[in-house]
């Protein structure tokens, strides 16, 4: 489980990972991922703060290689209103349809002192 260094709403952040497995690099090549953010791990899928994947908000890197990339938008996270901890997880579905959890933790979002982008 990871802990991701906190954040600031408003902020455009990429958040880059490596799939593993014993420490060895894993070939990503043709499988989809997820990233999920919610507030409470028992939260269903559509209650999530957040979800991203593969072409939607992560981009995979270095396929040979296992490195993806989510990216969260300034606008994500817009209607934050106090800091809060969040609950993350990527999931992977490979070519032979099997899913896996690949990481979780949690993310911490603080509030922004200058809310403006233009």
């Amino acid at each position: 489980m990871s802990t991701l260094d906190p954040i600031f709403r408003g902020d455009d952040v990429y958040l880059d990972g490596t799939i593993t497995k014993n420490g060895t690099a894993q070939d990503i090549t043709g499988c989809t991922l997820w990233f999920t953010l919610k507030a409470s791990k028992s939260d269903p899928d559509s209650a999530a703060i957040l979800q991203k994947t593969t072409g939607s908000g992560i981009t995979v890197t270095n396929a040979a290689g296992g490195i993806y990339n989510v990216r969260i938008n300034n606008s994500d996270l817009a209607s934050l209103t106090v800091p809060k901890t969040f609950y993350w997880d990527v999931q992977i579905k490979d070519s032979a349809n099997i899913v896996q959890t690949v990481d979780s933790g949690t993310l911490t979002v603080n509030l922004d002192i200058t809310v403006r982008t233009t």
